[in-house]
C-alpha cells in the first residue's frame, strides 16, 4: 500500500513499511486524516490495492450544495457560530452525541475551524442543516468516514431541540443518502444511535434503513459505556426521491 500526500508542498510520500505494515488499513486511514488535519493538506490519494480515495476527496473539499422542501445544505462559514452555538450549548442535545455541550461560542468557532480544515483536506465531514425560509442554521449532518476498498460511509447528525419531531432530520438524511449513493457511488451506508434514544431509530426507519441489531456497549460516551443500535441501508435497495435525483 502506498500514501501520497501531495498539496503546495509536499508533505509525505512513503511506503507502508516497518511500522504502519502491520496496521488494518482503517488504522493507517485514522493516522493520515489526523496528519491531513494538522497540515490542511489539499490534494490527498490513498492507494489500497488499486482503491483510491481520490472521488471522495473531490466531492468534500468541494462540497455541493442540497436544497430541499425546507432546507438547504451547505458547507459551514464561521458566521454561523452564533446559531450552531445556540443549540451545540444544551446539554439535552448533547446528550446522546459523542460530543459535549458547549460552554463557550469560542468552541463553537473551534469546531467551524475543524470543519473548514477538513473540507480543505477533502476527508469526509458534515454539512450544517440551515432553513430555507430564514438561513438560520439548526444542525449538522455529514459523513463520520468513508471505507473506499468496500465503498461504505457512516452518517451522524445533531439538531437543534426546537426542531425535534418535525421531519426536519429525515429531510436531511435523505439527501445525505442521495449524496453518498448518487455522488459517492457508496455501496453501504450505515447510521446507528443509542438504543436509549429510540426517536432516533425512527428517522432512520423513515429513510428506509434497515435496522441490523444492537451492539453492546460499543460507544464510550460521557464516562459510561452504551448499546447502540445499527441501521444501514444498500445500495440494490435505495431508491432516490425525484426531487433529489437531479439536485448533485
Amino acid at each position: 500500500m502506498i500514501i501520497d500526500l501531495s498539496g503546495p508542498q509536499k508533505l509525505l510520500t512513503g511506503r507502508l513499511d516497518g511500522e504502519l505494515a502491520h496496521y488494518s488499513t482503517a488504522h493507517v486511514r485514522k493516522v493520515v486524516e489526523q496528519e491531513l488535519v494538522r497540515t490542511g493538506a489539499v490534494n490527498v490519494a490513498f492507494d489500497f490495492s488499486g482503491v483510491t480515495m481520490q472521488p471522495y476527496l473531490d466531492v468534500f473539499s468541494h462540497l455541493p450544495t442540497i436544497r430541499t422542501q425546507r432546507l438547504i445544505l451547505r458547507a459551514a462559514r464561521m458566521s454561523d457560530a452564533q446559531d450552531l452555538y445556540e443549540y451545540s450549548s444544551d446539554p439535552e442535545v448533547a446528550r446522546h452525541v459523542l460530543w459535549t455541550a458547549h460552554t463557550s461560542i469560542h468552541q463553537t468557532r473551534t469546531y467551524i475551524r475543524y470543519l473548514l480544515r477538513q473540507y480543505k483536506s477533502g476527508a469526509p465531514s458534515s454539512y450544517v442543516i440551515a432553513l430555507r425560509e430564514t438561513g438560520k442554521v439548526i444542525g449538522t449532518i455529514g459523513y463520520m468516514w468513508i471505507r473506499p476498498e468496500d465503498r461504505s460511509g457512516e452518517v451522524g447528525y445533531s439538531l437543534h431541540r426546537g426542531y425535534w419531531n418535525q421531519g426536519i432530520m429525515t429531510e436531511a438524511l435523505e439527501a445525505v443518502l442521495a449524496l453518498g449513493f448518487l455522488k459517492l457511488n457508496l455501496n453501504r451506508i450505515e447510521a446507528q444511535h443509542e438504543t436509549a434514544t429510540p426517536a432516533s431509530g425512527k428517522v432512520m426507519q423513515h429513510v428506509h434503513m434497515q435496522h441490523e441489531g444492537p451492539l453492546r456497549q460499543r460507544v464510550y460516551n460521557k464516562g459510561r459505556f452504551v448499546d447502540v443500535e445499527l441501521y444501514a441501508i444498500l445500495r440494490k435497495d435505495y431508491r432516490a426521491p425525484a426531487h433529489l435525483q437531479g439536485s448533485l
